[in-house]
C-alpha cells in the first residue's frame, strides 16, 4: 500500500536562463550552491523551477502498490484523483 499525507500543486512554473538569478531561490530548496550550479550548466545553462504548494489532507489516503510506481522518480500518474483528496 501507499499513503498518502499531503496534497501537492503546482502553482508556478518558470525558467531561469541567468545563473546570477538562482541566488534568490536559495531559501526555497534543499539543494546546495554547488548541485544547483552542476544542474544550470548541465541544462546548458537553463533551470526550469517549480513551484510546490503542499498541503496536509484530513485523513491520510490509502492506495494499492502498482509496479508503475517503483523507481528513481519525481512525479508519479496515480490514474486520476484519488478519493478524499479535494480541490486546492
Amino acid at each position: 500500500m501507499v499513503e498518502l499525507r499531503h496534497r501537492c500543486q503546482v502553482s508556478e512554473a518558470f525558467a531561469v536562463t541567468a545563473e546570477a538569478d538562482l541566488a534568490a531561490l536559495r531559501p526555497r530548496h534543499v539543494w546546495s550552491d554547488a548541485v544547483v550550479a552542476e544542474r544550470f550548466q548541465r541544462w546548458r545553462q537553463r533551470l526550469d523551477v517549480l513551484v510546490v504548494e503542499v498541503t496536509p489532507l484530513p485523513a491520510p489516503i490509502l492506495l494499492p502498490w502498482r509496479d508503475s510506481y517503483g523507481g528513481c522518480k519525481s512525479w508519479v500518474d496515480l490514474g486520476g484523483q484519488p478519493a478524499g483528496v479535494g480541490k486546492a
